[in-house]
């Protein structure tokens, strides 16, 4: 409430700056603390005793409590593993193409030692636009949208 006229987008790019800022205070705070009590005179010394840096009690519990919210409802909700899987699916497909047909890259890549290597490297330089519309352009399916019924390719 200390900026109410805040909205949208810079409403929570505050809210993320607070929230690390008491990350950061908090493991500053109880990392002194920790230091204070195990006294190392140097630093070989702070190596043999038990952790040193880290967050305190309260907050760790709350990360545990935050990272369990976020799995749930960013990570592995449905929307977020649908696009996930046809992402995978495109790539895979594109690497099986390639792999097919490696003529359809450019020749550094087309002509490299090893096809595979080659293949995943071409592959990873590409932006999403150009893997899709690569996809569309070379492969039989149809470029995905939802989640595919099984499994793209090997995890």
């Amino acid at each position: 409430a200390d900026h109410p006229s805040l909205g949208g987008r810079r409403l929570l790019f505050e809210t993320i700056r607070r929230m690390l800022s008491q990350l950061v205070y908090d493991v500053i705070e109880h990392t002194g603390e920790r230091l204070q009590a195990a006294g190392p005179r140097d630093a070989d010394e702070a190596r043999r005793v038990p952790p040193l840096v880290g967050f305190g009690d309260a907050t760790r519990r709350e990360l545990v409590e935050l990272k369990r919210f976020l799995f749930q409802a960013l990570y592995r909700h449905p929307q977020v593993v649908a696009k996930t899987d046809a992402g995978r699916r495109v790539v895979c497909e594109l690497f099986a193409a390639y792999v097919g047909a490696p003529s359809e890259m450019p020749p550094d890549y087309a002509g490299a030692a090893d096809l595979q290597r080659a293949v995943a490297d071409y592959i990873a330089g590409m932006t999403d636009r150009f893997a899709l519309r690569e996809h569309r352009n070379r492969c039989s399916s149809t470029t995905p949208t939802a989640m595919p019924t099984s499994p793209p390719c090997a995890r």
